[in-house]
């Protein structure tokens, strides 16, 4: 389901979602009070939610309250707001993870995966410096096989998941340590492989085949 008030953005997120046969966009609202009465009545696996929403009700309140619900949607906020604090609000709220407008494709498509899976991801948090932060495991066994030169459809193989979240990953490191080109991101994977070991990566959890639904809050 999503819940989005402007209709541009509503039909460019639809469109990419339509891109994935995993996903089924089952309702579209623009405001809190429709996405609640549609919720109430409809058993949705994904919501995505735009913290701007108009007539009182924002994003935010809308998933505290979804978050009392006794079978509650996973919720992705998709928002332009960057600052930290509405990251934080968002965890504390119930949200599963949170992610710009401004990112890539791949990176939205894979957050929209890591929710519905029942993980979380909150791309672009920066509530820790980066380089005080070293990648993690998932992080850890991307740069592993970069550090191998192997392409991403290697690396998507290896590690039994699709070729758009490996793509993900590797925006999301170039993003956090401020990689500019590819040969940064193999001297950056090599370097890690040195500091912090070489991993032992099992492969991924596969990713369900039925489609997801989502509640597309726009109406």
């Amino acid at each position: 389901m999503l819940v989005e008030d402007h209709p541009l953005y509503r039909d460019a997120l639809r469109n990419l979602l339509q891109t994935d046969r995993d996903f089924l966009v089952v309702k579209e609202v623009a405001t809190a009070n429709a996405a609640l009465q549609y919720a109430k009545l409809t058993d949705i696996d994904v919501m995505l939610i735009d913290i701007g929403l108009p007539q009182g009700v924002e994003g935010l309140e809308l998933v505290d309250n979804l978050s009392k619900f006794p079978r509650k949607p996973a919720m992705l906020i998709i928002s332009t707001h960057k600052k930290r604090e509405y990251i934080e609000r968002a965890k504390s709220s119930g949200a599963q993870g949170y992610i710009s407008k401004d990112e890539a494709a791949e990176q939205i498509l894979h957050a929209v995966d890591e929710v519905a899976a029942g993980r979380q991801i909150w791309v672009g948090d920066k509530i820790e410096p980066m380089h005080q932060r070293p990648p993690t495991p998932r992080e850890m066994c991307v740069l592993k096989y970069i550090a191998q030169d192997l392409t991403t459809k290697e690396i998507a193989r290896k590690l039994d998941v699709k070729v758009r979240t490996v793509e993900a990953y590797r925006l999301n490191i170039r993003d956090r340590f401020g990689i500019k080109t590819a040969v940064e991101l193999y001297k950056f994977a090599m370097k890690c492989m040195e500091l912090y070991g070489v991993p032992e990566c099992v492969e991924a959890e596969k990713y369900e085949t039925g489609k997801r639904q989502i509640l597309s809050v726009a109406e």
